[in-house]
């Protein structure tokens, strides 16, 4: 039984400091620091915006968000780079990637999957969402995955995290860019419907939306009262057909493929402008600023010239939190932003209560709210003492960090960052043992899970 977190008034306001402005385009860092697997740069070499400055270990591009000088090269590891670049403020181009229409005298029609895969990482289109998939899976594994299998898809447009409102920014400063971009997929997979999934919320997104489609497109958009965590594809399949898919399966067992709305802005870019993805539209917001925004930010600006930016007060003693304030991380001012810091909250530290140690009162709270039917306060106390044999034992691996349980926990103990904790020791062991178990187990699912359109019903 899938039980889901439903989100109270206060959880839900904090997204109103910043829905009503626009994304702020005009941004720009004083440098920026990339992480790559493999350097295509040397130091002193010019780059443009879009620029190639190395490959991650999947083959996928890394490029600049802004134009300037390559300052400095130096290895982190066996496997990574750290690449310094300095801003000339000059906003050069760089020709990394042309629209596909100009690169390749090919139709719509006639791009292949392995075709959009590759384009895709060329764009370095990066996959969002915590647990947006089972197993954790890449955007182009979904893609992989799903073709000739999925029948609807799906794009998720429900930002779930309290503060962030980059999502209704993106569908109604970018809505023909996002259905674009979900066209050319379905053409591209062969899928014949699609739908948009937007919160009960948006209603003036949904209509900024609808505006732009046709009947012969096949694509609907759907309102519905969607419960956290919202980035999960289970979820997701849960609150448009009230199907349980079990943790283990993928959303192709139900004829349905789920991308991020982030995800598919990305591929309509690349496709059409030519773009690669350097930059991301995040939240910025919290009552530690003057000027909380939606704002567009280049992947490794430093989180202090982020926080400057947006007017942080100085004065106080500041809580970084990126990722948002249930399932974020604390960060500091020389961390840079990279993937799944949207939104990045500031907050007055002496506002947030903090752990004094006490004990938990085993009142249950965090167990009634886990979404996964868990026991957080086991797995709390496996990464507090180190017990792996707790991990072990309740399922560590299930965890989708959501930070429910952290969030209603009366006591105020750090939930989420023991969970974490313990993960960081015991998850790759458990995952070994997960493979050969699933290797072993008999489908017992083909009957329960049966096939079935998406969004039929909820409108």
């Amino acid at each position: 039984m899938l039980k889901l977190f439903r989100k109270n008034k206060a959880f839900c306001k904090a997204d109103k400091l910043t829905y009503g402005l626009p994304i702020e385009k005009n941004f720009s860092p004083k440098g920026i620091y990339l992480s790559v697997s493999e350097t295509c740069v040397s130091v002193g070499e010019e780059v443009g915006i879009g620029s190639l400055v190395g490959k991650n270990s999947d083959g996928a591009s890394v490029c600049s968000g802004i134009s300037g000088k390559i300052s400095e090269i130096k290895k982190i590891s066996d496997s990574k780079y750290g690449v310094n670049i300095e801003n000339d403020l000059a906003k050069r181009q760089g020709e990394y990637l042309r629209p596909f229409g100009e690169e390749n005298n090919i139709r719509v029609t006639d791009i292949t999957p392995e075709m959009l895969i590759s384009v895709m990482k060329k764009a370095s289109v990066k996959t969002r969402g915590h647990q947006i998939s089972a197993n954790d899976r890449t955007v182009f594994q979904r893609i992989e995955d799903s073709f000739g299998k999925a029948r609807q898809i799906v794009i998720n447009c429900v930002g779930g995290e309290p503060y962030d409102s980059s999502f209704k920014r993106i569908m109604l400063e970018n809505a023909s860019d996002v259905i674009n971009g979900m066209k050319l997929v379905m053409a591209v997979m062969k899928i014949g419907e699609g739908v948009l999934l937007l919160d009960s919320e948006s209603s003036e997104c949904a209509n900024t939306l609808s505006s732009m489609l046709a009947p012969k497109d096949n694509i609907k958009v759907v309102l519905a009262d969607m419960a956290y965590p919202t980035d999960n594809e289970h979820n997701v399949i849960y609150t448009l057909t009230s199907i349980e898919i079990s943790r283990k399966r993928s959303a192709e067992r139900v004829g349905c493929v789920v991308f991020d709305l982030h995800e598919i802005l990305a591929v309509a870019r690349a496709f059409i402008y030519g773009e690669v993805e350097t930059c991301e539209i995040i939240t910025v917001s919290g009552d530690a600023l003057s000027k909380p925004m939606n704002l567009k930010v280049p992947y490794g600006t430093k989180i202090s010239e982020i926080a400057d930016y947006c007017g942080v007060n100085k004065d106080i003693d500041v809580k970084i939190i990126a990722g948002g304030v249930l399932r974020g991380k604390e960060v500091g001012t020389e961390d840079v932003f990279e993937v799944g810091m949207s939104p990045l909250v500031l907050l007055n530290a002496k506002k947030i209560p903090s752990f004094n140690g006490v004990r938990c009162m085993r009142c249950g709270s965090c167990m009634r709210a886990c979404p996964m039917l868990l026991m957080p306060m086991y797995l709390s106390l496996s990464g507090f003492s180190g017990v792996k044999a707790f991990g072990k034992m309740f399922d560590i691996s299930a965890c989708t960090e959501c930070g429910v349980c952290q969030y209603v926990c009366p006591a105020g103990i750090p939930i989420l960052k023991n969970i974490r904790r313990m993960k960081d020791t015991l998850l790759p062991d458990t995952a070994d043992e997960n493979d050969k178990t699933a290797e072993n187990k008999p489908e017992k699912e083909e009957n329960s899970e049966k096939s079935q359109d998406v969004g039929g019903d909820k409108q």
